[in-house]
């Protein structure tokens, strides 16, 4: 980063032809930007708007009711990003649609297209199905097992269950009948972020957006509002609180939820380049030197699964002018309801010492791809460090350590990773975690939630940097640092997680089977398995 800002501020200098070419650039996307907005596209202003949000809501604002019918191709990400909400929704009450996913993997479809990106073919019909059903279709890797695959029947998901699955009505991958069985297993448990109604019967999910504030849709006038129905009307969607399937997989009910005992909010702590300001654009080097109090900056690059310091950074900071402006930030932000900051004790807010960034925290890699080896990238990393918005991290706002351990955990088995492949395009946001359904589990009595506990800590502590952490978890420091002792855990705490979630010997064959095409499992199925077995 800092070399590419180094080179950036020289062309500035050397070629103004260029930066003439880049500020008009940046003039025309600005102009595009505001044409977008001002358009009938309702929920476009959600994220970053682009021409296909209109194209598509433009399309669908053609199909006559009940006899018009559209075929379009669009990215992927119209079935799962936030700018999309309010057009997956309204299609999903008024229309019935095909969906067939295509990876571009070696160009197959697009030469001009990366070939990790994913493209939908999208055949709507402006009239609901009499079965409420969606209909979907690949992912189809190449012209062969497309060809194999539209031959076959689609899988047919209702859409009453379907609402019951996200808050933001993202269509998740689903390769094969086995894996949305499976899918539908792990959706029996509670979301990542809930909120119990007085009664207990009902969930309802919250979303916050990168600086801790709730978040809910917005049309393109900035009004809070729903779509309207087929008679245009405008009515809140029917999302049955309690549609699940059973363990079998099968359609059923599901039992209301507890009020858990930990929570957290996925925040961060800095903008890397609104909040640039505050940092020494060095790449860590003032931070590294021998003695220095400087503070290294955080970036998606400087963590990894089980491995809280990379050694590469973004930048250096002082400690005294990040942490004023933290300590500001949070005062600010407990003032206001949308904040994750306001769910905090005044006491807390005004204690300095209980600054996150003094403290072991969970992290997240914002950037990612359901196509990379690994999706969800976690980590337990230490104190003294500060996070820009690419490493968010989980404010803990409820529990423990022992919480957070449990957390850590599930996040990094290849368990919960599987079923964010389903659903991750190319950035992990806080509106999906929100989405990420976590094992409701007694990490007090039930023995195989305690391993859970166990094994996630002393992956996470691997130095004395998380001694006070570890202590209060239960476990020794750095004592999972060895090769063939990390490996053994990192496959138990896959089928402790497993367990947890409620699946069998053959849904962790579909996870492992159809977690990465191309790549071969089938030893560490066979680890896993092996634990699996001896499991209570």
């Amino acid at each position: 980063e800092k070399e590419m800002n180094d080179v950036i501020e020289e062309l500035q200098v050397s070629r103004p032809d260029l930066e003439a070419l880049y500020q008009g650039d940046i003039l025309q996307n600005d102009q595009m930007r505001a044409v977008l907005l001002a358009g009938p596209y309702p929920g476009i202003g959600r994220s970053d708007p682009d021409l296909y949000n209109a194209f598509a809501w433009r399309n669908w604002h053609l199909a006559r009711p009940g006899i018009g019918h559209i075929g379009i191709v669009l990215p992927r990400a119209a079935f799962a990003g936030s700018g999309m909400t309010a057009w997956r929704h309204e299609l999903l009450h008024q229309a019935s649609w095909h969906l067939t996913t295509l990876r571009n993997k070696s160009h197959w479809v697009f030469d001009d297209v990366h070939q990790q990106y994913q493209i939908a073919l999208v055949s709507i019909h402006n009239q609901p199905t009499a079965d409420r059903a969606l209909a979907l279709m690949g992912p189809f890797h190449d012209l062969v097992h497309y060809t194999t695959g539209m031959a076959l029947q689609p899988q047919k998901v209702p859409v009453d269950e379907f609402f019951t699955w996200t808050s933001n009505a993202a269509v998740p991958m689903l390769p094969s009948d086995q894996a949305l069985r499976v899918f539908r297993k792990m959706r029996l448990h509670p979301p990542f972020n809930r909120s119990i109604t007085d009664d207990g019967a009902t969930t309802r999910l919250m979303s916050l957006d990168a600086e801790g504030r709730r978040s809910t849709p917005k049309d393109a006038e900035g009004r809070r509002r729903t779509p309207k129905d087929a008679e245009g009307r405008r009515r809140a969607p029917k999302v049955p609180s309690v549609v699940g399937v059973s363990r079998d997989g099968r359609q059923g009910s599901v039992p209301p939820w507890g009020q858990p005992r930990w929570q957290s909010r996925l925040i961060r702590d800095f903008d890397a380049s609104l909040d640039k300001h505050l940092f020494v654009r060095d790449a860590g080097a003032k931070a590294m030197r021998p003695g220095s109090d400087f503070w290294p900056v955080y970036t998606g690059k400087s963590f990894n699964l089980w491995n809280p310091d990379t050694g590469e950074y973004s930048s250096s900071a002082d400690p005294e002018t990040v942490t004023a402006a933290l300590l500001l930030k949070r005062r600010n932000g407990h003032r206001n309801r949308r904040s994750a900051f306001s769910e905090m004790p005044a006491t807390w807010i005004e204690d300095p010492t209980t600054l996150p960034c003094l403290h072991p925290r969970i992290t997240v890699r914002d950037v990612t791809n359901s196509t990379n080896t690994r999706t969800v990238i976690a980590a337990l990393v230490p104190g003294e460090r500060v996070i820009t918005h690419k490493a968010p991290y989980l404010l803990r706002v409820r529990g423990t350590e022992r919480d957070e351990a449990f957390l850590i955990g599930v996040l990094s088995s290849m368990i919960l990773d599987w079923y964010a492949r389903r659903v991750v395009e190319l950035t992990l946001s806080a509106s999906i975690l929100d989405n990420f359904p976590i094992p409701a589990a007694d990490i007090d009595n039930d023995p195989v939630a305690c391993r859970t506990v166990e094994i996630a800590g002393r992956l996470a502590a691997v130095d004395d940097r998380f001694s006070e952490w570890a202590a209060a978890v239960g476990v020794p420091v750095g004592s999972a640092n060895d090769e063939p002792t990390k490996s053994e855990l990192i496959c138990e705490l896959d089928a402790c997680v497993a367990r947890l979630y409620g699946l069998d010997e053959d849904d962790l064959a579909v996870i492992y089977g159809t977690f990465h095409e191309g790549a071969d499992y089938s030893d560490r199925l066979a680890a896993v398995l092996a634990h699996f077995r001896q499991l209570p």
